[in-house]
């Protein structure tokens, strides 16, 4: 016999023979379920199969003969890897559809990022303007106002820019009446990020101003410093407010390459022979911009199931407190974000853990809230898909911070800030209060849904229009599954009704020792609130 056939017979580990292109594409591991893998399921890709599988290699060089799929059933059903299950918790938009699919598999919606901005694109418009500096498109006084609203409402959260070096350039842009190339696309940026967060200028001035910022950036490909990596990671931000996932997952990419290539990753005492020289930057500032990066790049990297950027001798020194600034909140989650990478393995405890930590944090302001609300939303998914016993004392912290983002967002619409969670957090704080299933939870889906349906109402865009359709699909959904429950115990009842002896003897009630019986037990309080176990109990329910 070959030494193939004796491997073949030994069968160390069940694996899948073949893999389909979607997966191959991406490098992730594929279960081999045919017609549709696990993966393509949960995220919704066109799951397609090599109607021959590549032949294998010798070890001299020649080619086997591919083998017939002979698989057998077994091999086509394989349970979902741990992998995959935390590449699908991590993505909201896969959880949805999973959960969907629990409810009821025949209606359950395709995979879409649902909720993931509020405008997905339909904010960028075409343009008619000169792009060849910021001051043919606005004047002096006008771009000053825009970096104001800047520093105002997206700054406090997204701190890494040196206020006095912005106001400084934009008096130079006017003195020399030159372009100023990286610098100028920073204050691009800030502009754009301005226009989006008022109502100072129109939609196509905001497009110019995001346009001329790229053409900036691709006119000094070479010149890598820290305006470059600022520019960047202000693109990020915009696009993560305003654009569609991928291009803004691709520019999160480049934005940490290029923190990395400037190193400004590294503390300013390393010893690396590769940093650039460019604009001076503090230490702090340098810890700051890095953790913004990687925080919109993570949880990019989650929402598409994409691979994050990891840099080397990263900096583990955390960003100084600064008045009026709350980017050390937001970058206090980092470390339990990146804890929940797919590759790594962490347990039903250490989630636990995490997510006790989490809830008990103290964050300020409605943007900081509503990304501390989205990190346990995820914890919590990972822990519902471990199918992980979550205590009650959990469960009603993680309903009463729903409650405190839903406030946020509502705070954010009067103030005319439209972060993306907006409509994210209020889409997945549906899907999660409907898997959390207990009366506190569906005491909250309505002001959820309400808040969802202001949302959709404020800005009126496909983006917020499907998200709020898919809310109440997912309601109704599960309002159906639990009447034909309902139904079942109905008719369940009547099958089996209580005998004559047994109602004479107790007069249809349960004795005092067998109630204490039932309350006894662990999962009788899990289905009856108070009220009915005492219904129950008295036979009046």
């Amino acid at each position: 016999m070959s030494e193939i056939s004796d491997t073949r017979s030994r069968q160390p580990r069940q694996r899948s023979r073949i893999a389909c292109e979607p997966c191959r594409e991406r490098k992730r591991k594929c279960d081999g379920d045919q017609p549709v893998c696990e993966l393509c399921r949960n995220f919704g890709y066109g799951c397609s199969y090599r109607s021959h599988p590549r032949k294998r290699r010798r070890k001299d060089g020649s080619t086997l003969p591919s083998q017939p799929d002979s698989s057998s059933p077994q091999e086509n059903t394989l349970a979902p890897t741990p992998f995959a299950q935390s590449l699908e918790s991590n993505s909201g938009s896969a959880f949805v559809r999973t959960f969907a699919i629990t409810v009821d598999p025949s209606n359950a919606p395709p995979s879409q990022m649902l909720g993931w901005n509020v405008f997905l694109g339909q904010r960028q418009v075409s343009t008619t303007m000169p792009l060849r500096s910021v001051t043919d498109i606005l004047t002096q006084t006008e771009l000053q106002d825009l970096v104001a609203t800047y520093f105002r409402k997206i700054d406090p959260c997204y701190g890494f820019i040196d206020r006095e070096l912005v106001d400084q350039t934009v008096q130079q842009l006017w003195v020399t009446g030159n372009s100023l190339a990286i610098s100028e696309a920073v204050i691009c940026g800030i502009a754009a990020l301005g226009c989006a967060f008022s109502n100072l200028q129109g939609p196509e001035t905001e497009a110019s101003l995001f346009v001329l910022a790229k053409l900036l950036l691709d006119l000094a490909a070479e010149d890598i410093t820290y305006d470059t990596a600022t520019a960047w990671v202000l693109r990020t931000i915009y696009l993560r407010l305003t654009g569609r996932p991928e291009e803004t997952w691709m520019a999160s990419c480049i934005a940490l390459h290029l923190i990395d290539a400037a190193g400004l990753h590294c503390e300013i005492g390393t010893d690396t022979p590769f940093r650039r020289a460019g604009r001076p930057s503090t230490p702090d500032t340098n810890r700051r911009i890095l953790g913004v990066a990687r925080h919109l790049n993570v949880w990019l990297s989650f929402d598409l199931g994409r691979t994050r950027v990891t840099l080397q001798n990263m900096s583990t020194v955390p960003a100084s407190p600064r008045p009026n600034d709350y980017t050390t909140e937001l970058l206090g989650l980092l470390s339990y974000t990146e804890n929940l990478d797919p590759t790594k393995s962490i347990s039903g405890p250490e989630l636990v853990k995490a997510i006790s930590e989490v809830l008990d944090r103290i964050h300020t302001k409605p943007p900081s809230i509503l990304a501390q609300c989205n990190l346990t939303l995820c914890l919590f998914r990972r822990l519902y898909t471990l199918r992980w016993h979550v205590q009650d004392d959990i469960l009603d912290k993680i309903v009463q911070l729903i409650e405190q983002a839903i406030h946020g967002v509502h705070t954010l619409l009067e103030a005319e800030s439209p972060w993306h969670h907006m409509a994210n957090v209020p889409f997945q704080s549906v899907c999660t209060l409907l898997a959390i299933d207990t009366t506190k939870s569906f005491s909250l889906l309505g002001p959820t849904m309400a808040c969802l349906a202001i949302v959709s109402e404020t800005h009126q865009t496909k983006a917020t229009q499907d998200a709020y359709i898919t809310a109440r699909a997912l309601i109704s959904m599960h309002q159906k599954r639990r009447e034909a429950n309902v139904v079942r115990q109905s008719e369940m009842l009547k099958l089996y009704p209580i005998g004559a002896p047994s109602e004479d003897a107790t007069n249809g009630q349960f004795s005092i020792d067998q109630a204490q019986t039932f309350a006894d037990l662990p999962w009788f309080n899990d289905f009856f609130t108070d009220m009915e176990i005492t219904n129950f109990f008295t036979g009046t329910g």
